[in-house]
């Protein structure tokens, strides 16, 4: 119970691995929508338990591009903003 407990503070976060499940049990995805589309992608990518390196992968991407994107550093080409939009609204 403490691990729930810290997880409610914001101490910290269950692990990457356990996010689909917990959504699956909770019935919705607990995390704010996001406002950007590296917030979105963020949390999409969350809940479906993949990694950055996952998520580069299958986009053909490199990871550093994904987590800039991610973090709103820096603004994807159009081109990886389309398929970025994909993965938010097919997954």
């Amino acid at each position: 119970m403490s691990s729930v407990n810290n997880w409610e503070r914001g101490r910290n976060f269950p692990d990457l691995r356990v996010w689909p499940k917990l959504i699956a049990w909770l019935g919705y995805n607990p995390e704010p929508e996001g406002a950007t589309l590296g917030q979105q992608v963020a949390r999409r990518r969350r809940e479906l338990g993949l990694t950055q390196e996952e998520l580069a992968s299958q986009l053909g991407t490199d990871e550093g591009s994904l987590q800039a994107w991610e973090a709103g550093d820096t603004q994807p080409n159009t081109r990886s903003t389309l398929l970025l939009e994909a993965f938010c609204r097919n997954h």
